[in-house]
């Protein structure tokens, strides 16, 4: 099995931060960045929009959200710590208020001219007031408010330990324009945004591509390097890969893992991968029954084959694991793990019989329009079989299926993977675990939300470290949540691309650095 990479562990104030090593061939050198050029990057739905204050758990936003918009900070994977980005300097006033000092002179494109503090503050405020959907992001600041010009002071609920990953950074950190959103309104601006990164929006034709062009007046001068880049949505993984081989694209993020050896042979491609900051999991609306015992999803966790799925699904670019925390999160330790890699049919069938369930009972299981996840679906319910729980398998289109989980649980047992919001452990349990959240179904306990709300509060990175896996361990004993594996993150790609690296999120491509030599 292909290992995954251990990540390294960062301290900082208040904060502690990881990143992952990367495995990946070394590209040949050249001689330096080249402007020009066109870079078609393949993407198997539309995105829902382009406005990070409506994420929607919307991979393909995300993608191209991170080149439409720059964040407060930034999080450099080779330094291995926090960098200016928008703003240039931020300090805690005291441990419920932060200040940041912006950069002077960053333009938004279009014409829509200087960002400066009330930008910060409308798009802040605007989540929190208006609750967008991502609101979760912001759950424990108050507000944001302008000092002056280029300071803005974001005042917290409470201290918040994780705050620079989770709300000045990643996908919640990225400004829009104030200007452009008062002008256009929310259905507009949602498909023709307007922001100060690297690359601007072109156009938006549905089901066939998004263009974004090289943004001239970019605070980083002489950045980004190439003219367009055309998110080319290509629904099939197969076809993909062959547009791909043929040059028809030139970026696959999500190539299947059965066919990166045959890639990796290529001769004009480029294949890099790293230890994944993610997980796939099987959860269930816990107010439902039979799932409102613990006992049924406890025999659920003992009876799926995990070195199976990775084996099967993955073909080793993954890692078993029966927790959310992956490799060198703080917090992570091997030595805490209840469920098997391999199954316990014995332990499970014992489980469901003190339930009440001898015989097992029939059940559905919904997932969404990702192949991998529809392959290891059928394969959990073959698995299943053999404790006498006869699944039926619905597979939805991504609307459909995201309808479906958020809100209103729509469901009684889903297949999914999530994609980590931060290097941080908070965004790997806090949104599921804490009562009231938004993937949270149906199970609540006081014990875990305590101890969520100690690890949001603790600076103390070893005490952290200690919470977290106390955390780790209530969830396994409840398992409202029963975790597969961490998948690699593997991009494959043309090896015309030059400077192009790599990170754990999945939910991050960026192109600010790279460039075509050709």
């Amino acid at each position: 099995m292909k290992k995954m990479l251990l990540m390294v562990v960062v301290l900082a104030t208040s904060l502690t931060l990881a990143t992952y090593g990367n495995e990946c061939k070394a590209e040949t050198k050249t001689a330096g960045p080249k402007r020009g050029g066109v870079l078609t990057v393949s993407q198997f739905t539309d995105p829902f929009n382009l406005n990070p204050m409506f994420h929607k758990a919307d991979l393909h936003m995300n993608r191209i959200a991170y080149n439409l918009y720059d964040p407060l900070v930034d999080w450099d994977f080779e330094k291995k710590k926090l960098v200016p980005a928008l703003a240039i300097k931020w300090y805690q006033k005291d441990p419920k208020t932060w200040i940041f000092k912006l950069r002077k002179g960053v333009q938004f494109h279009k014409g829509y001219g200087e960002l400066t503090a009330e930008d910060v503050a409308f798009t802040v405020n605007y989540i929190i007031r208006k609750k967008t959907p991502s609101k979760f992001l912001f759950d424990f600041v108050k507000e944001a408010v302008v000092i002056d010009k280029y300071t803005v002071q974001y005042n917290l609920e409470q201290p918040h330990a994780p705050f620079l990953l989770s709300a000045a950074s990643g996908i919640a950190g990225r400004i829009v324009s104030k200007k452009a959103f008062e002008e256009k309104g929310v259905d507009a601006f949602n498909r023709d945004p307007v922001g100060t990164g690297p690359y601007e929006f072109v156009e938006w034709v549905p089901a066939d591509h998004i263009t974004i062009k090289r943004f001239e007046g970019y605070l980083e001068k002489g950045k980004p390097y190439i003219d367009k880049i055309i998110w080319k949505t290509v629904p099939a993984v197969y076809t993909a890969q062959t547009m791909l081989r043929t040059g028809q694209i030139d970026f696959l993020p999500d190539p299947n893992f059965k066919d990166i050896k045959r890639l990796k042979k290529q001769e004009n491609l480029e294949v890099q991968s790293t230890g994944g900051a993610n997980w796939d999991y099987i959860t269930f609306d816990c107010a439902k029954s039979p799932f409102d015992k613990k006992e049924v999803r406890q025999a659920i966790g003992y009876a799926i084959d995990r070195q199976a799925i990775v084996d099967a699904v993955y073909y080793g670019w993954a890692d078993p694991d029966d927790d959310p925390l992956p490799s060198g999160y703080l917090g992570a330790d091997p030595d805490i793990q209840v469920y098997p890699n391999r199954p316990d049919i014995a332990k499970a069938k014992e489980l469901l019989t003190k339930a009440g369930y001898p015989n097992g009972f029939e059940t559905t299981i919904i997932t969404s329009a990702k192949e991998n996840l529809r392959r290891a679906t059928q394969i959990v319910a073959e698995q299943l079989k053999k404790i006498g729980i006869n699944v039926k398998v619905e597979q939805l289109d991504q609307a459909t299926y995201v309808k479906r989980v958020r809100g209103a649980s729509d469901f009684k047992v889903e297949l999914e993977d999530i994609g980590i919001m931060s290097m941080d452990p908070d965004s790997t349990f806090w949104w599921f675990h804490h009562s009231g959240t938004v993937r949270m179904h149906g199970h609540e306990n006081p014990t875990t939300d305590k101890l969520l709300e100690q690890g949001r509060i603790e600076q103390d990175p070893v005490k952290r470290a200690s919470i977290y896996q106390d955390i780790t361990r209530q969830i396994l004993e409840e398992s409202p949540y029963v975790y597969i594996a961490h998948v690699s993150a593997v991009n494959v790609y043309n090896k015309a691309l030059k400077g192009y690296k790599i990170t754990p999120l999945g939910n991050m491509l960026m192109f600010k650095d790279t460039w075509l030599d050709q």
